[in-house]
């Protein structure tokens, strides 16, 4: 079982591409749509994930997904979520990372 779970929401392939990218620069990486991943369940030193900012806010599969997630049962200390607007290439991915790391307490 991969170290890392990247759950990402892409209607243009641009969060599959800046998943990708996050993917790579963690590795030993787990990428899954959230469409086809609907509990996702396992032992994970990471969950992130990745969705497009629609009108400034997330899409409404995406919030209505992350409100159906049981995080403990996840078992992992460390979420983040990323969000991307088009006008940003994926590439700059890498550089905001460390702006929206969570940890969690059980």
């Amino acid at each position: 079982m991969a170290k890392n779970l990247i759950l990402y929401f892409s209607g243009t392939g641009n969060s599959l591409t800046v998943a990708k990218q996050i993917a790579q620069e963690l590795g030993d990486t787990e990428l899954n749509a959230m469409a086809a991943c609907p509990t996702p369940v396992g032992q994970f030193d990471r969950v992130g994930f990745v969705a497009p900012n629609y009108a400034g806010g997330l899409p409404r599969f995406v919030g209505t997904y992350l409100g159906t997630l049981d995080f403990i049962k996840l078992h992992t200390d460390y979420f983040f979520l990323w969000r991307h607007m088009a006008a940003y290439l994926a590439t700059q991915s890498r550089r905001r990372m460390n702006c929206c790391k969570v940890r969690v307490r059980h």
